[in-house]
């Protein structure tokens, strides 16, 4: 699941991780109430949410899906990660990477959510 609520930004990052990997099947959310009610009906492996949303941050809605779900959390933010590492750790995310200009983050982005999912897939196990 990717959470932002520019559609543009969403657009964009959708197009580029099918690209990157062509098995992902991505489910969009423009606000966190609207992901949290995709999170009770729906099987999704993992979340991949913006920092500033509308309503809350990415790091309270992290807070608010763990406190049901064990799923695994990354934020995608153009903020750099040292003025929220504190926040991040306190809110049980699992990586951080920032929104950057040059494609290549798409596949940076990419790893970590498969990374994420394997991880998780083996917990269960």
């Amino acid at each position: 699941m990717l959470i932002d609520d520019d559609p543009n930004q969403t657009e964009l990052t959708t197009y580029n991780l099918k690209r990157t990997n062509r098995s992902f099947d991505i489910v969009n959310a423009s606000t966190p109430k609207e992901a949290l009610k995709i999170l009770r009906e729906q099987r999704i492996d993992c979340v991949v949410s913006d920092l500033i949303l509308p309503g809350m941050s990415g790091i309270q809605l992290c807070k608010e899906i763990k406190s049901f779900l064990n799923i695994p959390f990354i934020l995608y933010s153009g903020r750099e990660s040292e003025d929220i590492t504190e926040d991040l750790f306190s809110a049980c995310i699992d990586d951080y990477v920032r929104k950057e200009p040059d494609l290549i983050h798409y596949n940076v982005l990419t790893n970590k959510i498969r990374a994420a999912v394997s991880k998780q897939s083996n917990k269960i196990r």
